[in-house]
């Protein structure tokens, strides 16, 4: 081994300068990559890895953070504030409804065959030329509670005392009973027609049908 280097130094010795001075750069620069291969490369690797993970941790723990600062949040609410919104919507569309109706006369299904009967019920000497109940009108929006609108037009013929007296009497005995039209013509004295369009306000869809 001391034979095989003393004649690479002798060879090396015999070099020119120059050729030196280059073969030296060369050793250095081999053994610098050499050194750099076998101890920096690994702690640079070691070192990205250890930064990579030091980042997943920062995340976690900032998203731990988020989580504990959403759980703390949805503690602080009130659990019953979603059921007592609702109540208070309903309580508050429940007013509306009763000053709504406040302004009606509801009639129950026995006054409104009552009074049916009693505008039927007219005087020999008067002629009902025509009788008709369009569909009725839903006039709130709500399932339970609802109010309904029904509409009775009628096409009476007679004198005028005795088309006078039949309507006195029936708006005497029914006054909740709103008379939305009432249109009188005289076509051949004394003989003459009444269009009358009775309103009334019920629960019931059914004019008649309801019990």
């Amino acid at each position: 081994m001391n034979k095989r280097w003393q004649q690479i130094n002798e060879w090396f010795q015999q070099q020119p300068r120059d050729r030196r001075i280059l073969i030296a750069i060369l050793l250095w620069v081999l053994i610098s990559v050499y050194l750099v291969s076998m101890l920096v490369i690994p702690e640079v690797k070691a070192l990205s890895t250890a930064q990579q993970r030091i980042e997943q941790l920062q995340q976690q723990v900032q998203q731990t953070q988020t989580l504990n600062v959403q759980l703390q949040a949805q503690l602080q609410q009130d659990v019953n504030q979603p059921l007592r919104k609702e109540v208070e919507q309903k309580r508050q569309r429940l007013q509306q409804l009763v000053e709504q109706a406040s302004g009606y006369s509801v009639l129950g299904a026995a006054q409104r065959k009552q009074f049916l009967r009693e505008a039927l019920n007219y005087p020999d000497s008067m002629q009902l030329i025509s009788l008709n109940t369009p569909q009725p009108e839903r006039i709130t929006d709500e399932d339970s509670g609802a109010l309904y609108q029904h509409r009775v037009d009628a096409v009476l013929r007679g004198e005028f005392d005795t088309i006078k007296a039949y309507a006195a009497q029936l708006q005497s005995s029914f006054p909740e009973v709103e008379w939305s039209q009432f249109n009188y013509m005289v076509d051949s004295y004394p003989q003459a027609q009444l269009t009358v369009a009775w309103r009334i306000i019920s629960m019931d869809k059914e004019f008649i049908g309801a019990n």
